[in-house]
């Protein structure tokens, strides 16, 4: 069964345990301090809708953490990996960023640009049973936390089993390629079925 978080609960984990603290990447801007406030700017993929909802959580976070101002910085799929290694290679990276786990993570983690959050969970006690088990090892670098989650992308077939069935498929693919050889054989059945 599929766990349920409120908005605020998600950007709390988010901010708190892994984009204020990313506050302290190399490279980063670093999040500035002002008589005990703290503002940061944080990187945000998406079109308007997303990037809309990432602001109703952000106002939200910082309703219930007023001395924390975040500075949404927001750009769609395309512009923003450009703009985020363009950024940390010129030593400006937003203080905290979204990314996908897997190649951005990997090749930033392992050139050092990420800080591993490890100690950082351990020592704010960010209970990670909140995360679904299955997708924290995507999370991580050599066994180190460099990111948590915010979301996952699910990937779903749907399939006809009847069809499938009829043309002598009796399990659903596994692969993209088992896909591919399915539904091309499916197609040279049904063009038989016609026949």
């Amino acid at each position: 069964m599929a766990r349920m978080f409120s908005r605020s609960r998600i950007v709390t984990a988010l901010l708190t345990s892994g984009a204020l603290l990313a506050a302290l990447l190399p490279g980063s801007t670093q999040a500035r301090s002002s008589a005990g406030a703290v503002s940061i700017n944080y990187a945000h993929w998406g079109d308007t809708v997303e990037v809309h909802g990432a602001q109703v959580a952000l106002n939200a976070f910082e309703k219930a953490n007023p001395t924390i101002n975040v500075h949404l910085q927001a750009a769609d799929w395309n512009t923003y990996w450009t703009k985020l290694p363009t950024q940390m290679a010129a030593g400006q990276a937003p203080d905290a960023f979204f990314f996908d786990e897997g190649y951005y993570q990997t090749h930033y983690a392992a050139d050092r640009r990420l800080l591993n959050l490890d100690p950082l969970i351990k020592r704010d006690r960010i209970d990670m049973a909140q995360f679904w088990p299955q997708e924290l090892p995507s999370f991580q670098y050599q066994g180190h936390f460099y990111n948590l989650p915010v979301d996952i992308n699910v990937g779903m077939l749907a399939w006809n089993k009847d069809l499938f069935r009829k043309a002598g498929l009796m399990a659903a693919p596994t692969s993209w390629q088992q896909v591919l050889r399915d539904a091309q054989h499916t197609v040279i059945a049904r063009r038989r079925w016609r026949e």
